[in-house]
């Protein structure tokens, strides 16, 4: 008996020891780790240098490391461990709240939540002015802009977070900027859609527990609020009302938190949908023809081009660009529109030739507050043209230097001497660090201020512009523009980016000795119209 009960505990220690490398050995090799939504280290060939040599015993334990045999079955065990005994994620990017509620972490979720996300005056001025941009040049082609945002799952439903978390709850980023728009920008397109979903969840459930989104019942919310604010721009826009919905019952069989944690065992999750009486809009999505050549991600592909629907007679043309959240309004927004194009890949940048092209009554972005910071990314064409736009009907100009006006606005110099010259100002540089300090009238009410400044340079350089502001009066390395330019002339058109920018500024024409021309330098208040 102690002999078999030995024979028994070596052959356990043997296949411990060596199916795992057998089966490692025997199967091929997986790119993506589907459950952990990342690509997984690939074989290291190692060249016959000293530098691979060193590196590849290293690069070898992270490729078997992420290959080995029944790897996968361990990672499960781990996980169900962890969630059904310890009621505890395994993995930072889940977290385990109140009556198995699951929250996903990542892209910063927690941390906004937290408050630890960054939102100073200057940061929120840049999202305000994209959004600003985006509607006037929108509103130019006759478009116009919507943006509604989906909060955070932990944003609606934070008395189901661990105490720990809720009690530490600070100011997110959609917080503040929703505040400073209010306070600071005409932008009548936003859309923050936390309220209405807390209200709705009193009746019912509005996101799912198991997952990162809503589900029909808060699309359904969701719906409902962009629809209102697009019936005040167009009256005629069509409202699902809700006799034409019936209710079916739904189970949700595999949610996105359920992958990352690999237990399928915990996704299913019984729901309900909404599903349309009689629809108007087919079933059957149309692929949308781009003819132009789009530069980021999957998009160029067949598969992933936007797609269209729509109820034919109904008025209003749109398009919507969004994430995984606005899939979930389709059989909505098919019923209103009597054409939609969907798009999920291409964003507003790229999508300028078929906006000109389609020539939509207006545009729709929904996102979850997550994505946020990805969809304020500005577009360079829109932002030129814009502050092209209103340089030219500029009348508010606070400052004109050039080789007749505007020296009284001189102050302080370093290694550099000023006089005026046939074309302009000639700005001799002695040394490396040339810069002339400026004094104008900066008061503007929180409008923006634009820069214009046309220099013909010795070599090529950089220069720089440093700003002061009420928080901020010294001239910093963090508070300061800075342009490469080439040899001979170069123009530029910027904008201050602080909205309370201080009466100074430091203009450094560039890094290396030599004879500038200041052709002009102005600085003058940007007006915006309504769109």
């Amino acid at each position: 008996m102690k002999q078999t009960g030995h024979l028994c505990i070596l052959l356990f220690f043997l296949a411990f020891i060596y199916i795992p490398p057998v089966l490692w050995l025997s199967r091929q090799d997986e790119e993506v780790s589907q459950a952990e939504k990342r690509k997984l280290a690939r074989l290291p060939v190692p060249k016959f240098t000293r530098a691979s040599l060193s590196a590849f015993p290293k690069a070898f334990e992270e490729y078997y490391k992420d290959h080995f045999g029944l790897r996968h079955q361990f990672i499960v065990l781990n996980n169900a461990l962890h969630f059904n005994i310890l009621k505890k994620s395994p993995l930072p990017l889940v977290t385990v709240g109140q009556d198995d509620w699951l929250f996903y972490n990542g892209e910063s979720v927690l941390p906004d939540f937290l408050g630890q996300t960054k939102k100073n005056e200057e940061f929120l001025e840049e999202w305000k002015r994209v959004l600003e941009d985006r509607e006037e040049w929108l509103a130019d082609q006759g478009i116009r802009y919507l943006l509604a945002v989906a909060p955070n799952k932990m944003m609606v439903y934070p008395e189901k977070l661990p105490a720990r978390i809720e009690r530490a709850r600070g100011r997110t980023q959609l917080d503040a900027f929703r505040e400073y728009l209010e306070k600071r920008s005409r932008f009548t397109g936003f859309i923050d859609l936390r309220e209405p979903l807390h209200r709705a969840k009193d009746q019912s459930q509005v996101y799912y527990r198991t997952d990162t989104h809503w589900n029909p019942d808060g699309a359904l919310v969701g719906y409902g609020v962009i629809m209102k604010r697009v019936r005040e721009w167009f009256p005629e826009a069509r409202l699902l009302p809700e006799h034409a919905l019936a209710r079916a019952k739904d189970i949700r069989t595999q949610s996105d938190i359920s992958i990352m944690l690999n237990l399928k065992s915990i996704a299913p999750e019984e729901s309900s949908k909404w599903v349309v009486r009689a629809p108007c809009a087919p079933r059957e999505y149309g692929k949308v023809d781009m003819a132009f050549q789009v530069k980021s991600g999957p998009a160029g592909s067949f598969a992933y081009r936007p797609e269209t629907n729509g109820c034919p007679g109904a008025p209003l043309t749109a398009v919507m660009t969004q994430d995984s959240f606005g899939q979930f309004l389709h059989p909505f927004l098919n019923e209103s529109f009597g054409r939609i194009i969907y798009s999920d890949y291409v964003d507003l940048r790229e999508l300028k030739p078929l906006l000109i092209r389609e020539n939509p009554d207006l545009i729709i972005e929904l996102r979850v507050a997550r994505h946020l910071p990805g969809v304020m990314q500005p577009d360079p064409e829109v932002e030129r043209t814009i502050m092209d736009k209103h340089y030219n009907r500029a009348g508010d100009r606070r400052l004109r230097l050039d080789a007749r006006s505007g020296h009284d606005a001189l102050g302080r110099t370093n290694e550099l001497s000023i006089r005026p010259e046939e074309g302009g100002l000639l700005l001799q540089a002695t040394g490396s660090d040339p810069f002339v300090e400026l004094t104008f009238d900066a008061e503007t009410g929180g409008d923006p201020l634009l820069v214009r400044v046309s220099l013909i340079s010795p070599a090529e350089t950089l220069m720089q512009l440093f700003y002061a502001t009420p928080d901020s009066p010294q001239f910093t390395e963090e508070n300061k523009i800075s342009k490469s330019i080439a040899r001979g002339e170069n123009n530029f058109l910027f904008r201050l980016p602080h909205p309370r920018t201080a009466s100074r500024i430091r203009f450094d024409p560039g890094a290396v000795p030599g004879r500038y021309l200041l052709k002009s330098l102005e600085i003058i208040r940007e007006e915006r119209t309504e769109p």
